[in-house]
């Protein structure tokens, strides 16, 4: 009896003591980790994670850059001048308002740094590696990064537009064209250009002979509905090879 009573007093201070011990606890302090199909990063010291989604940008991600997650910020934290984010495994593009006390202005763009996993998003301006830099240079719009491509539209309007395409492993811009609404880029190529004149560039005569060829053979329409007209070539771009390919001649009209 009293040895089973001794065993219950045992038993019972065992029980009292877990009742006691606080649980387990977890940080939410997640850098670059994947959960739940989420991939979550640090903003800053107070803000400690947010998950961006898996939401594509214009450009297609590679086997050899994987684009990892796209995130809007806008309005979410005031104190936190960054509009957008996109990131890559090597790379990120960070859509920014900059505020001057100097001259009590804001300044906006984008810039694009080399990804560090150990910085927080806020420590970029200061501590990351700037790879371009597009705060205040002009109407530029970030498109997306394809391996170490860093595609760039540029303009104003609806009407024509140019694209840049820069090599960020080289920091050089390997390509400057313009295109009439939209066009797109697989394989290497990029498709939709629009040529207006062969006049100036640096064109081979086949370019130049082909060009002219395509001038006489296209029709203008009869009505304009007010907008001006002006010839141009579609044409598609190879980055890797540097070849152009002239498609037809057509007209575009704009205000």
């Amino acid at each position: 009896m009293r040895k089973h009573l001794f065993l219950c007093i045992i038993l019972l201070v065992f029980l009292t003591m877990c009742k006691k011990t606080p649980p387990a606890v977890v940080e939410n302090n997640i850098t670059d980790e994947k959960i739940e199909d989420k991939f979550y990063i640090d903003i800053s010291d107070d803000i400690l994670s947010f998950g961006i989604e898996k939401s594509r940008p214009n450009i297609d991600d590679t086997d050899e850059n994987k684009f990892i997650g796209y995130a809007n910020l806008s309005g979410k934290f005031p104190n936190i001048f960054i509009k957008k984010i996109y990131l890559y495994e090597k790379y990120i593009a960070i859509d920014e308002v900059l505020f001057s006390d100097t001259d009590k202005l804001w300044h906006e763009g984008f810039r694009v740094y080399e990804y560090n996993k150990d910085l927080k998003m806020t420590e970029y301006k200061k501590s990351g590696k700037i790879l371009y830099d597009f705060i205040d240079a002009g109407p530029y719009r970030y498109e997306g990064i394809y391996n170490d491509l860093l595609f760039i539209d540029e303009g104003t309007g609806p009407d024509v537009r140019a694209i840049h395409i820069i090599d960020l492993t080289n920091n050089k811009e390997i390509f400057v064209g313009t295109y009439h609404g939209s066009y797109s880029f697989e394989n290497n190529i990029v498709s939709g250009l629009t040529m207006s004149s062969v006049g100036y560039g640096d064109y081979d005569d086949n370019i130049k002979t082909r060009f002219y060829e395509l001038m006489e053979d296209t029709e203008t329409s009869e009505s304009d509905n007010g907008l001006s007209k002006r010839f141009v070539v579609i044409y598609n771009y190879n980055v890797l090879t540097k070849e152009i390919y002239l498609l037809y001649g057509t007209y575009v009209y704009e205000q």
